[in-house]
């Protein structure tokens, strides 16, 4: 399914010019182009070091491991995506083998590399309906229950973050994110911290959705069509959840 990911997001980023806006704000095309390749030689660089032996360096920001695909040519940036996601998967692939549940530094926390091919495809998939929105291949692979289990389990602490930073959330505020046929994902605030867990579905404040418009909304997007959504909450409640889920 990796591949399946990496095929449509480059279907579509081929399509986009350079300096076309995207979902993700304040990125271009490009800008994504060189976020997605950067992703992929970050993984490879931090993995690969563990896989050698050496010392797991520092991951590096955003802005630092991008700088070097931003100034390239998007003709020649394009290809780079490729390449580094490749290259990482192999490196994935022989630790892996090596060792099932290794684990290594990453972002300030533990992240098993078992972890990662997800997270990348989660990543391609995103970035894509950042470039072309809703339709149906975006429909389908943001349906994928694996994506949202990997955003709740591997990322659930750090989604909220950014909102909760910026203007804070009462104690015991708690929403469910509901899905018909899912578990449902728990927004709450408890002692100051924000986070998303999987929880069984129960009463409760709520927001239905479809799946993949859930995970857009996990991840500070939102659909076009808002009837994708049933609010069962008031205005205040929702502008709260709204904050929590706006993405990092």
């Amino acid at each position: 399914m990796a591949t399946c990911e990496l095929e449509a997001f480059m279907q579509a980023i081929e399509r986009c010019p350079a300096n076309a806006l995207t979902g993700c704000r304040e990125w271009t095309a490009h800008e994504v182009a060189a976020h997605m390749a950067a992703n992929g030689a970050e993984v490879a660089r931090t993995v690969g070091a563990y896989a050698e032996g050496r010392p797991v360096p520092e991951t590096r920001g955003f802005e630092e491991r991008q700088a070097p695909y931003s100034v390239l040519s998007h003709s020649q940036l394009l290809p780079r995506i490729v390449e580094e996601t490749t290259r990482m998967h192999g490196i994935l692939d022989a630790v892996l083998k090596a060792e099932p549940e290794a684990v290594i530094p990453w972002t300030g926390r533990q992240m098993r590399v078992a972890d990662f091919p997800t997270h990348m495809r989660n990543e391609l998939a995103l970035h894509r309906w950042d470039l072309v929105g809703d339709d149906d291949t975006s429909l389908e692979l943001l349906s994928q229950p694996e994506l949202t289990l990997h955003s709740v389990k591997v990322l659930g602490h750090i989604l909220p973050r950014a909102g909760m930073n910026a203007r804070g959330a009462p104690d015991g505020f708690s929403v469910r994110l509901r899905s018909l046929g899912r578990s449902d994902v728990l927004v709450s605030v408890e002692q100051g911290t924000a986070r998303m867990t999987l929880a069984e579905p129960s009463d409760g404040l709520t927001l239905i959705a479809d799946p993949a418009a859930r995970l857009l909304f996990m991840w500070g997007r939102r659909p076009a069509d808002g009837a994708r959504f049933q609010n069962q909450m008031a205005e205040e409640q929702f502008s709260t959840l709204a904050r929590l889920c706006a993405g990092y």
